[in-house]
Order: C-alpha cells, then sequence, then structure tokens
C-alpha cells in the first residue's frame, strides 16, 4: 500500500442532490490517507456551496484555484484538476463523479490493483447500475457485459468504441503524463486515456462492483441500451449525424497519440501501426477501407455497432484536420 496520499479528482455541475452522498462516501472510505481536488464547473444550483462546507470541515477537500464561474465541460475540468495533482506529487489518481456512491474498500482495491514499476497504467472496476435513490436495477450496461472479456480491452477494440466510463478510472503518474494535454480532438477524457494506456501501458480490470453508479436524466454519459435507441426512430437522425462526426474523431485522436508515441519512443510499433491505421480509414479507397477495418478487427463479436460502424465507414467524407493543443 502507497504512503504518499491518493489524490480523488472531483469536476461538479450542478450536482447538490446527489453530491453529499458521494463525498459521504469519499470520507468513509477504509483508505483515509487521501486528498480530494475538486473543481466546479460553473453550477447555478447550490453545489459550490457544499463543496466549501465540505472543505471547511475536512481539510483532506481541497477546491481548484479556478473555483469560479468559468464552465468549461468535464473533460477540461479533469484536465486541470490532473494538472494540478500531478504538481502535488501524487502517484495515483482517481476519477470521480458527483452523483455516485464508493464502496467503503473501492480506494483500497484499486490501489492493489495498481503495480509496482513505470508503466503507464489504467485501473478500473465494474460498476453497480442504480436509480436516483440508489436502488440497484435489473439491467446490465455494456461495459459490464465487456470488461471481463479481454478481446473488448484491446488497443483495436478501443479505437472506435470506449468502454471504460471515467467514473471507474484511476491512472498511475506515468500515464497522466503521457495523456497530459488532453487533446482537443480527444472525444472525452475517459476515452483518451483509456487508449493511451491501452497502446502505451497497461489495462488492469478488477472484477467487482466498487461503484454505484446513478442512471438519471442528468448523466452526462449514461448507460443507454440499444433497445431504447432503436424504439426512438425520431432521433435516429440525429444519432447517426453525432455517430458519423464521432468516427471521425475518433480516427484524429488515434493519429495524435500515435504522433505523440513516437515523440517519446519507448513505445512498440505493434501499438502505434494499428492507430496510423486507423487514423488513415478515411483517406483509402472503399474496398480497402473495408479490408482494413477486417483486419483491425473493429467491434468484433459485437454484430449490431460493428454493422453501424461499417455503413459509416461506407459513408466517410474526407480527413478532417488534426489538432494536438
Amino acid at each position: 500500500m502507497p504512503s504518499q496520499a491518493a489524490c480523488i479528482l472531483l469536476a461538479t455541475y450542478n450536482g447538490e442532490h446527489y453530491l453529499r452522498t458521494q463525498l459521504d462516501s469519499i470520507r468513509s472510505q477504509s483508505y483515509q490517507n487521501w486528498q480530494l481536488l475538486v473543481r466546479d464547473d460553473c453550477s447555478t444550483d447550490g453545489t459550490a456551496d457544499i463543496l466549501k462546507e465540505y472543505a471547511e470541515l475536512d481539510s483532506r477537500i481541497q477546491l481548484h484555484s479556478e473555483f469560479e464561474c468559468c464552465h468549461v465541460g468535464a473533460t477540461r475540468s479533469f484536465e486541470k484538476l490532473l494538472v494540478t495533482g500531478l504538481d502535488s506529487g501524487a502517484k495515483q489518481f482517481f476519477l470521480c463523479d458527483q452523483d455516485d456512491q464508493w464502496h467503503v474498500d473501492r480506494l483500497e482495491r484499486y490501489l492493489h490493483g495498481f503495480d509496482v514499476g513505470n508503466l503507464p497504467q489504467l485501473v478500473f472496476a465494474d460498476l453497480q447500475l442504480v436509480d436516483e435513490n440508489l436502488a440497484p436495477l435489473g439491467q446490465t450496461a455494456a461495459f459490464q457485459r465487456e470488461s471481463s472479456d479481454l478481446r473488448f480491452l484491446s488497443l483495436t477494440s478501443l479505437l472506435s468504441l470506449n468502454h471504460i466510463p471515467g467514473c471507474s478510472m484511476a491512472l498511475n503518474r506515468e500515464l497522466a503524463e503521457l495523456a497530459l494535454p488532453i487533446p482537443l480532438d480527444a472525444i472525452m477524457h475517459d476515452w483518451w486515456f483509456s487508449l493511451t494506456a491501452s497502446a502505451s501501458g497497461k489495462l488492469t480490470y478488477i472484477d467487482l462492483k466498487l461503484t454505484k453508479y446513478r442512471q438519471h436524466a442528468s448523466n452526462t454519459v449514461g448507460a443507454p441500451s440499444i433497445l431504447g435507441i432503436l424504439a426512438d426512430p425520431l432521433h435516429w437522425g440525429s444519432l447517426w449525424r453525432s455517430g458519423a462526426s464521432e468516427l471521425m474523431r475518433s480516427m484524429s485522436q488515434a493519429e495524435i497519440l500515435a504522433s505523440r508515441l513516437e515523440q517519446i519512443g519507448g513505445s512498440s510499433i505493434s501499438s502505434i501501426e494499428p492507430l496510423r491505421q486507423y487514423a488513415g480509414l478515411s483517406s483509402l479507397k472503399l474496398l480497402e477501407r473495408v479490408k482494413t477495418a477486417w483486419r483491425l478487427r473493429l467491434r468484433r463479436g459485437k454484430p449490431l455497432t460493428a454493422i453501424v460502424l461499417y455503413l459509416r465507414l461506407l459513408c466517410l467524407s474526407r480527413p478532417r484536420r488534426i489538432r494536438d493543443d
């Protein structure tokens, strides 16, 4: 067990209804050597007051220096918090959502999941889906079914679809340093972290439900079901357009990661080459595009989403400009 404080990163936005439950679950952890860095993303409810109340109650809770009305979104909030955490000298970083609840030994379990060494590593565990009142739901999220299957944790499986939600993630210092800065074309911080870990180091899965993951209307990213999407044809058009845009951005983030790994060295061709191949799909002729996607085994074992992916590949337009700033 590490002697330094575990660094928990919490980005909040209008979370007054559930925030106390999450903060209390952190303060009740069996592993008590932690610091909690919080950045509020310009909430308009009572979130800021709750955070200040808890910061006065517990000196381990520190409000980010930019604790003012500056709305930047979840990705940039976590980026700012991660920079602050690195400056503090922390070795492990635990991402945290405002509306979840941690199991009492969550920190302890995660810390045991980290290896000794300097390999970039991401540790994550299963989630328990619950309703707004923390009552268990009967459904199972896609990432829960897939996390224990190593096929879905390979680099190629993460190129076009992220399986690991940010609230389940913990990063070691080596991964955090490599992942920063988060490029503008990164779709979400959690996808960027998981992709970077898979390409440069290691993903470690803990087969335990250590977080109660609330499902409600205000979730930034929830756990939608395929059947629910199919049952809502009025939104198929917008979903198709947003998915096509996300596909192009996922190629951009793969290209950026490949360039970053080449610049720092130490990553094998076996990691960089799939990133380059995926990033270049849109520049290929139609038949070669499909062949390359098949060789990369994109979404293999996921028939429905694979069909959607290949349909989008058939409609790809010219590549977008890559930005890593």
